[in-house]
């Protein structure tokens, strides 16, 4: 059910506005001052705002300015509802966000047909934020395992980097490569493959505390960030990993390549060189015959 905001000092036209709305379907909440309109706004966002500019305390400009600045997020759709609104008035209106203006004495069913249209216009936004959140979320998460994207990756690599640098604090990444899923997906078929993925991303998220991160980058390959984490712990955190896999039947030997790397090293002033570093290593642990991990010591 939307919801109306009636601001207005006048009670006459206050009521009158409120029961148009009312007899739309709407959920009605009405103010004699822009003060009583923002405060009553911060308890309930309404869909339209039907705003008198000529009232005590704070008028209608004053609400649109606060509008317009943040004080209520996402702003509400404004009809302005006066009957000093001229050219100027009108101009400086929209400029602070209201998207229509009725004059009084106003036709009633004029001014029911401008409310439709705001409150079609609220619904739309809010729809549209809502389709961009979602958007924003599914590129935030890997579709295929759940565990963070590339693309979170790079943001929270940079964020704790920048935190381990200033608080001093350790910050070590873990790769773990599953160097068998093309043998996997040729074989067996894509969802096998990707069975294979969930499994070794759900186990690597219960290893893990609460601090720490997964993300799955290029097809196979699973990135860990350990914040405050000192390289004697990330060795820890590897042969925890590689005890539950195995426990899991994903035995490491040759299906399975692991590297690790920890901030601050004397080679690594950057977030880049943090991930070039793990994966350099990541490099060399592929290419042992028998275990196939590797720490990095430097380029």
């Amino acid at each position: 059910m939307a919801v109306a905001l009636v601001a207005d000092d006048d009670d006459a036209t206050r009521e009158v506005v409120a029961e148009l709305c009312q007899g739309m379907g709407m959920t009605v909440m009405a103010a004699l001052d822009g003060e009583d309109a923002l405060a009553q706004m911060r308890e309930r966002r309404p869909d339209v705002v039907l705003l008198d500019l000529n009232m005590p305390k704070l008028d209608g400009f004053g609400v649109l300015e606060r509008l317009r600045a943040g004080d209520i997020a996402p702003m509400p759709a404004v009809i302005v509802v006066t009957a000093s609104a001229d050219a100027a008035g009108k101009m400086r209106g929209t400029e602070l966000g209201a998207i229509d203006f009725v004059e009084k004495p106003f036709r009633v069913a004029e001014l029911r047909r401008r409310i439709q249209r705001a409150v079609s216009i609220t619904a739309l936004e809010d729809g549209l934020r809502d389709a961009e959140t979602t958007l924003l979320e599914m590129r935030a998460k890997d579709p295929v395992t759940g565990v963070g994207s590339f693309g979170m990756l790079s943001a929270a690599l940079e964020a704790h980097f920048t935190c381990a640098r200033v608080t001093g604090k350790d910050l070590s990444c873990i790769v773990v490569s599953d160097e068998t899923f093309s043998q996997v997906l040729t074989g067996n078929g894509r969802e096998s493959a990707d069975e294979r993925l969930r499994v070794i991303a759900a186990t690597i998220e219960k290893v893990l505390r609460g601090a720490d991160m997964v993300f799955r980058v290029d097809a196979s390959e699973f990135v860990m960030l350990l914040p405050g984490t000192p390289p004697a712990g990330a060795r820890r955190v590897i042969e925890r990993v590689d005890e539950a896999l195995s426990g899991e039947g994903l035995m490491r030997g040759q299906s399975l390549a692991i590297a690790a790397a920890t901030y601050p090293h004397p080679e690594i002033g950057q977030a880049s060189t943090l991930y070039r570093a793990v994966n350099v290593s990541l490099a060399q642990a592929r290419s042992h015959s028998e275990k196939r991990v590797a720490i990095f010591e430097g380029f």
